[in-house]
């Protein structure tokens, strides 16, 4: 078994200030395993998502733990907690771990980037969880099948086409409005 290196994120979060809904130890059943989803760049780490994510409607990480390409684990919500990410199912009694990865670096397709050292960061983290809350947790791995779900990149092109073609529309119906 290797070392499981967990690291306090490298400065302070914005979750470390404000902290949202706590919970109890004993409402935890669960763990949410998802890609973060970054192209797999080592520099990606949990102050990396402090800065972004909020420019995406987060409140800060919304992942308790994140697993870096190097297999680090960083802890980045409080685990008491309640985070930000996840089906509303998912988030009141599970932890979060996001997993740096899961987009091609040069198309931006969803791809299976986790790395021998993130598998194995991510396994030894579970059991270590599990074994402190003193039960099973339920896991549920979206990392699973990650390619084969809908390429977020043609998704967003896709809809930007549609968004054009319809305002291209739209100034062509203003026009004729005009010229008539």
């Amino acid at each position: 078994m290797s070392r499981l290196d967990i690291r306090r994120a490298p400065t302070r979060l914005r979750t470390d200030y404000f902290k949202t809904r706590t919970r109890d130890l004993s409402e935890i059943t669960g763990v949410l395993i998802k890609f973060a989803p970054t192209i797999p760049d080592p520099r990606i780490d949990a102050a990396f998502f402090d800065a972004v994510l909020p420019r995406k409607g987060y409140f800060g990480v919304p992942y308790h733990y994140v697993c870096k390409m190097d297999g680090t684990v960083q802890v980045a919500r409080d685990p008491l907690t309640v985070s930000t990410v996840g089906h509303r199912i998912h988030v009141p009694h599970n932890l979060t771990i996001g997993v740096v990865g899961g987009l091609d670096e040069e198309t931006g397709d969803r791809v299976d980037t986790m790395t021998d050292a993130q598998r194995g960061a991510v396994e030894e983290l579970l059991q270590r969880l599990a074994d402190y809350l003193g039960r099973p947790l339920e896991v549920t791995d979206l990392t699973v099948g990650w390619s084969r779900h809908t390429n977020t990149a043609q998704v967003s092109l896709d809809a930007e086409e549609a968004a054009d073609e319809a305002r291209e529309e739209a100034l062509a119906a203003a026009e004729a409005l005009f010229h008539n």
